[in-house]
Order: C-alpha cells, then sequence, then structure tokens
C-alpha cells in the first residue's frame, strides 16, 4: 500500500468513520494503534506545556528557596504555591489517564468514555477557586502588583483548566474509536452498538433543532424585524438598574449636584417609554412570525403524509397522525419561536448586565459569576429528565386520540353492540397513563423550581454580606450596592429564563422528532413520471407475481399469479374470503409493490407510469366508497378540474344515480355529511361508480361495487358495464348474476389461479368455481 493511501485511511479512522475505515483498510488495528499515539503525544505535550508555563509564571526569575519560603510561611492572602500546586494536579490526572489508555485499552476505553461528561467538574473547580484567590488578594492588596507575572498566573491558570479539559476529550475521543474498530477482543458487538447509539442520540437534538430553523426562511423577514425591537427593548430596559442608582446616590446627597438627580430622573422615564413600545412592537412581530411557521409546518406534515405508500397507513394510526398534525406541530413551532425570542432577549441582556456589574463592582461580580455554574448543571440533568417525559407524554396522547377518533368514527357499530362503555373506559386508561407521565413532569418542574428558590436565596445572601464589607471599606458606594443587586436580579432571571429555554426547547425537540421524521420520510413506493399515454388501451397482465402485505410479510397473500385482460373485456375474479381477490386489485392501483413478479399495464409496468396518469387510467369502486363531507357535484367530480354539470349528469344516469339525486332538496349541490352518511349505502355506491365512470378510464376496477345495490339498480349498472366498448372492467363480485356474464371468469383460491374460463366452461369442469356456485344457488354460501 502506498503511503499516500494509508494517510488517507487514517484521515477516515479519525473522524470517527469505522465503517468506511473497515472497508478500505486491510490493517485496522495497526492504523488505530498511529492514530492513538500521536493523539496521546499532542495530549502529553499540551499537559507538559500547561505545567511548565504555571511554574515559570509561579517562581518569576526566583530560585528554589521560594518554594520553602512558600511553604513555610504560605497564606492564602499573598502566596500564589496553591495556584502551581492546582497545575500539577491537573498533569498527574491526565498522566494518570494516558497510561491506562496505554498499557490498558480495554478496561481505560468505557472509564474515560464515561468519565467524559463528568470530568468537566475538576477543571471548573480550579476555575472557580483561582477568581476566590484574586478575591482573597484584594482583600489584603490595596492595589494589585502591576507586574507581567502576577496577571499571567491567573490567566494562565484559567487557560490551564480549558486545555486541561480538551486534552480529556481528545482521549476520550481516541479511546472511543480504538475501542469501536478493534476486533471482539476489545467488546462486544452489543457494547459497540450501545456506543454507537449515545453518539447518535448526542447529536439528534442539534440535527431536530437546525430541520426546525430550515423551515423558518419563509418567516424571517418578520423574525429580522422583530428581532431589532427586540434589541432595542433589552438595551433600554438594561439602562434602568443602572440610573436607579445615580437617583438613590442623589437622595443620599452623595452626589450634590441636583442636575445629574434630575437627569437620571428624565433618562429612566425615556428608557421606559421605549421599552414599552419596543416591547409591544416585537411581540406582535413574534406572534405572526410563530403563527406563519406552525401554518408552514402543518402543510409540510401534511404534503408529506399524503404522498406515503398505503402500507404506512397500514401501521400508523390515523389518531396518531392527527396528533402530530394538531398537537405535535403547535408544540414544536409556537415553542421553538417562543422560546428563540426569550434566548435572544437574555443573550443581549445578559452580556449588557455583565458588563455594567463589573463596572459597578468588579469583585462582586467575580463572586456572583461564580455561583451560576451550580444552578446550570442542575437545569441540564432536569432538561434530559423532562425530555423524555415529553416524549412519552406526547406518544401516550395520540393513543388516547386513536382511540377517541375511531370510536367516534365508528360510533353506529359501537351502538349497536352496546359498547359504549368499554370504549370509555379504554379511552380512560389511556388518559390515566398520560396522566402519570404529567404527574412526573409536574414533579420534575416543581423541584426545579425550589433549586432555583434556594439558590437565589442563599445568592442574595452572599452578596449583601459581602457588598455590605466593601460599602464599610469605601470600595463601593450604597447605590452602586443597590445597581448592582438589581443587575443581580436580572442576571438571575435571565439565566433562570436561558433554563427554561432549554428545558422548553427539550420539550420541542420531543415534540417535533415525529413531525419531522414524517416529513422527511421518503415513501417506499414511487411512481414514474416519464409516461403518460393519451390514449391508452387497458391491457392488464399479471406476471409471476408474489405479495406479501408490509404490515404481515410472514403471510403470502398471492403466489405465483399469472394471467392476462385484454382491451375491452369484461373479467371478473371470484374466490373465497382471504383469497387474495381484493390484492389484485390494489396492486393494479399501485398501493403496494410486489414483492416478485410484474404487474403490467399495456405492456408496461405499473410503476413507470406518473401518479396522476395512472390514476386517471385506472379508476376504483371500493366495496365501501368513501364519500367525502361536500356537494354530490364535487364528489363526482372529486380530482378533476372544471367539470361541467352536464359531465356529472351524464355519468349519474350511467350510475343510475340521477333520479335520486334530483328528488333531492338541492339536487346535487345537496352535501353528502361526513363519510356520506347522509346517503343510503346504494345510494353512494353509486355516486361512487359515476365518480369512476366521469374520468374515462381505461381499465374500471369494481370490488363488490354492486353489493348494496337492489336488483333493478344492479341490473342497470351492469347494462352500463357492458357498453362500456373498448373499457377494460375488472369485476370482484359475489352475486352469480354478476359473474356469469362476465367475458372471462378467474377464480382465485390461496393465492393462485386455479382455474378461468367462461360461466359454462367452469361449470362444466366441475371445479372449485362449480362447487362455490352450487352453495350459493344452495342458499349456502357466495361465489365471492
Amino acid at each position: 500500500m502506498k503511503p499516500a493511501k494509508q494517510e488517507k485511511h487514517l484521515h477516515v479512522l479519525e473522524t470517527g468513520d469505522s465503517v468506511v475505515y473497515k472497508a478500505r483498510n486491510r490493517n485496522p488495528a495497526a492504523v488505530t494503534m498511529a492514530g492513538k499515539r500521536r493523539t496521546v503525544a499532542a495530549v502529553v505535550l499540551l499537559s507538559l506545556a500547561d505545567v511548565a508555563a504555571n511554574t515559570i509564571l509561579y517562581m518569576n526569575g526566583a530560585d528554589l528557596y521560594k518554594f520553602t519560603c512558600d511553604i513555610s510561611f504560605f497564606s492564602i492572602f499573598t502566596s500564589l504555591l496553591d495556584i502551581w500546586i492546582l497545575a500539577l494536579l491537573r498533569g498527574c490526572v491526565l498522566f494518570g489517564a494516558v497510561l491506562s489508555v496505554l498499557c490498558n485499552t480495554r478496561d481505560a476505553v468505557p472509564r474515560i468514555k464515561l468519565l467524559a461528561s463528568r470530568v468537566g467538574v475538576l477543571p471548573a473547580a480550579m476555575c472557580a477557586y483561582t477568581f476566590v484567590k484574586l478575591l482573597l488578594f484584594s482583600e489584603k492588596e490595596v492595589k494589585f502588583p502591576h507586574k507581567p507575572w502576577f496577571w499571567g498566573t491567573f490567566v494562565g491558570s484559567i487557560v490551564g483548566c480549558a486545555v486541561f479539559y480538551l486534552n480529556w476529550t481528545f482521549l476520550s475521543r481516541i479511546s472511543t474509536q480504538s475501542y469501536r474498530s478493534t476486533n471482539s477482543e476489545e467488546g462486544t458487538d452489543e457494547e459497540r452498538e450501545q456506543l454507537v447509539e449515545s453518539e447518535v442520540k448526542s447529536k439528534s437534538n442539534l440535527s431536530s433543532v437546525k430541520k426546525l430553523f430550515s423551515y423558518s426562511k419563509p418567516v424571517i423577514p418578520y423574525f429580522l424585524a422583530a428581532m431589532s425591537f427586540l434589541i432595542g427593548g433589552a438595551v433600554s430596559d438594561t439602562f434602568l438598574p443602572f440610573y436607579t442608582g445615580q437617583v438613590i446616590d442623589g437622595i443620599a446627597k452623595i452626589e450634590t449636584s441636583q442636575n445629574k438627580f434630575t437627569h437620571a430622573i428624565v433618562v429612566m422615564c425615556l428608557l421606559t417609554a421605549f421599552t414599552a413600545l419596543f416591547d409591544g412592537m416585537r411581540t406582535g412581530l413574534f406572534q405572526i412570525t410563530m403563527i406563519k411557521l406552525n401554518i408552514r409546518v402543518r402543510n409540510l406534515l401534511l404534503r408529506s403524509i399524503t404522498r406515503q405508500e398505503i402500507g404506512f397507513f397500514d401501521s400508523v394510526k390515523t389518531g396518531e397522525i392527527t396528533s402530530r398534525l394538531i398537537s405535535d406541530t403547535t408544540t414544536s413551532t409556537e415553542t421553538l419561536v417562543l422560546n428563540l425570542k426569550v434566548c435572544c432577549s437574555t443573550v443581549v441582556r445578559v452580556v449588557l448586565t455583565v458588563g455594567f456589574m463589573f463596572k459597578l463592582s468588579w469583585r462582586l461580580s467575580i463572586l456572583t459569576l461564580l455561583l451560576f455554574p451550580v444552578i446550570a448543571v442542575v437545569a441540564k440533568v432536569y432538561g434530559r429528565c423532562l425530555k423524555k417525559v415529553a416524549k412519552e407524554i406526547q406518544t401516550s396522547l395520540a393513543k388516547a386520540n386513536h382511540v377517541a377518533e375511531e370510536t367516534c368514527a365508528n360510533i353506529r357499530t359501537v351502538r349497536s353492540f352496546a359498547n359504549e362503555d368499554t370504549e370509555c373506559e379504554r379511552y380512560s386508561d389511556r388518559l390515566q397513563d398520560a396522566y402519570k407521565l404529567f404527574f412526573k413532569e409536574a414533579l420534575l418542574l416543581g423541584s426545579f423550581i425550589t433549586i432555583e428558590h434556594l439558590f437565589a436565596l442563599a445568592q442574595l445572601v452572599t452578596t449583601l454580606y459581602y457588598g455590605g464589607h466593601l460599602v464599610l471599606m469605601k470600595n463601593l458606594t450604597g447605590g452602586n450596592l443597590v445597581s448592582f443587586i438589581l443587575y443581580q436580579n436580572h442576571l438571575r432571571d435571565a439565566l433562570e429564563k436561558l433554563t427554561d429555554v432549554y428545558v422548553q426547547l427539550m420539550v420541542a425537540v420531543g415534540a417535533s422528532k415525529k413531525v419531522l421524521e414524517y416529513i422527511d420520510r421518503e415513501p417506499e413506493i414511487k411512481n414514474g413520471d416519464q409516461m403518460a399515454p393519451s390514449k391508452p388501451e387497458g391491457q392488464v397482465e399479471f406476471r409471476n407475481v408474489s405479495f406479501s402485505y408490509p404490515s404481515r410479510q410472514s403471510v403470502q397473500v398471492l403466489k405465483d399469479v399469472s394471467f392476462q385482460v385484454s382491451p375491452g373485456e369484461v373479467v371478473a375474479l371470484v374466490g373465497p374470503s382471504g383469497s387474495g381477490k381484493s390484492t389484485c386489485v390494489n396492486l393494479l392501483e399501485h398501493f403496494y409493490e410486489t414483492m416478485s413478479g410484474q404487474v403490467l399495464l399495456d405492456g408496461n409496468p405499473i410503476k413507470a407510469y406518473g401518479h396522476k396518469s395512472l390514476h386517471r387510467m385506472v379508476a376504483l369502486v371500493g366495496q365501501e366508497p368513501v364519500l367525502f363531507d361536500r356537494s354530490i357535484k364535487d364528489n363526482i367530480s372529486y380530482g378533476l378540474d372544471n367539470c361541467s354539470l352536464e359531465e356529472v349528469q351524464h355519468v349519474a344516469r350511467q350510475a343510475n344515480a340521477h333520479q335520486f339525486i334530483t328528488y333531492l332538496p338541492e339536487g346535487y349541490e345537496t352535501g353528502t355529511g361526513e363519510k356520506g352518511m347522509q346517503l343510503s349505502g346504494g345510494q353512494k355506491q353509486r355516486v361512487a361508480i359515476a365518480r369512476a365512470l366521469i374520468r374515462r378510464p381505461a381499465v374500471l376496477l369494481l370490488d363488490e361495487a354492486t353489493s348494496a345495490l337492489d336488483a333493478e339498480g344492479e341490473q342497470i349498472v351492469q347494462q352500463t358495464i357492458q357498453n362500456l366498448h373498448g373499457h377494460t372492467v375488472i369485476v370482484i363480485a359475489h352475486r352469480l348474476s354478476t359473474v356469469e356474464k362476465a367475458d372471462r371468469i378467474i377464480v382465485i383460491d390461496k393465492g393462485r389461479v386455479a382455474e378461468q374460463g367462461r360461466h359454462k366452461e367452469l361449470m362444466q369442469r366441475d371445479g372449485l368455481y362449480a362447487k362455490m356456485v352450487r352453495r350459493q344457488l344452495a342458499g349456502l354460501g357466495t361465489p365471492g
């Protein structure tokens, strides 16, 4: 292998792409070890640099006697020995981790991986101690030494803490790579899968938020306008505590100038007026942004769902889809916009507030900032828990909605079996599951608020005690102390909002995962766009077709089915229930994809035709036709543009529907009600037949389409079918009168073509068809 190729393979390994690495490198262990050694060498050099730099700054050109003096007469207020010891401690910890990786990779890998998310506590504590040390020096020193080494010691300690965490991250990454890319001697397949899964989860939250942001492009102008008013209001509001302190100093006569006192009052009034104006404008604009984004996401979700294959709806319940459209889209978009608004406002306020706090008193500012990381860690822990609970809540509510929707949609069946109480109990059980999750969420939020309030109390007491000390020492004025406390409250409120933003973003992420999954989901079955014949012939062929439904792949419905239907031929499919007759119709409509074999239309595979073109050529009338809550005219012309009333009336006469429609109060403008409940079963089927005929299809599929018609209506529809010259008709029917008049009868049994021919031919063969006919005539069964 050439050196250039070796380097390329090594780069792939260092980026963590173990799949590509394994596929292209014949010696993974060697490359892994080489990358690990280079990373370990970099970590060691950085650690040595940290220790060396802090040692030089601490010695400041002195001899070794400095150590003896500092140890013998150590004072926490004047000596920097403890800062240097922290540098040694960082180096020792890192050297120990490096040795464990080199000597015992298999045991060190899970330990370093586990500690990677927690080890940040050590450098954070060291950094906090460095700031405390600076405060202690300020108590003894009137003026700090204006020497580079003095300030360099503190800066070097802080930089060393950052380098320590960076080094640990490097070790964690290299350890993960070697652990994942080696053979089973360094961990089982299950352990490696868990590591990969944890990395995927850590990136999923960020990707979900990015996805939501990507959908907000059309509302960017509104968002930018709202942001300008938001920043203006935040800036105006941040100046108020400062001028409040100026007023207090004026009242206490610390500032003797009456003009300054009056000036502070006037400025406060102007700032308040501007803040009110800016807040009103930004609220309205953010509301418009939120509404537009919500509508956009809902449209995208419904467009994606309606393009999915029929198998998707076999596995995903309607109630769950409705819940995603109504509840999850609202939760995700509104939460995103509202928290984005809060986040931007809070960042501006935090930056300005911290600046004013350091201007008033850098000592109190350092003391204040030392306490905030504690609540940040607590917020992160609670955020993870709340995200998990929020996702469970959304799933639980979706299940409850499915039960309620299924009950209401089938209320006649529920009523006919007197099963109302059972359905209500099912719904109650689902709501009880949701209640338990809501209760858990409430406990988490309640405990988090309690911790926040206790933290605020501790911070206030500490600030008052130390601030009073500074006032007595003439290092701070009373007005500045009041201003500082006001700014501290502002900062605490801002950071609390930031923690709430994090928690709420986790809620939005949990609610948006399924929404984004459905929006990005590509249908498994796609139609081509290249074929749209203007004059289709209507020739149908099943060529060695085998099929199983996606939700029941272990059950093979069709087994090597082959038959042809010539243009203009009327063919009847018969067979026992569950034999696969309706499945043939579903495949011809391209609702599903065959497992093997092909369904051909005019000699071309079904999937080669465009979606709209195919369903203009092939029209279906199902056993249970579904009408929409619209007028009869709109139902018949469904899916067609610029359809005249004369065309609608013509096909209605063909389907024997015109007469009953004209008797209705509003004729063709009469509403059918939800799912056509205002019409009888026979009337719905005749409207559905008219809806199919108006498309002038090359292939007409009738799946028990005349089952709800009376004898006269069926006879007229049959005569209409016989008169459809030049059109292919495939009929699934159980009535002998419909079957015997077909040009050809295909008998399907247990997913196979058992026999085919005309009615008389099949009766003479005395096969399955003949037995089914005799059972029907005897009143013991049906042929379909």
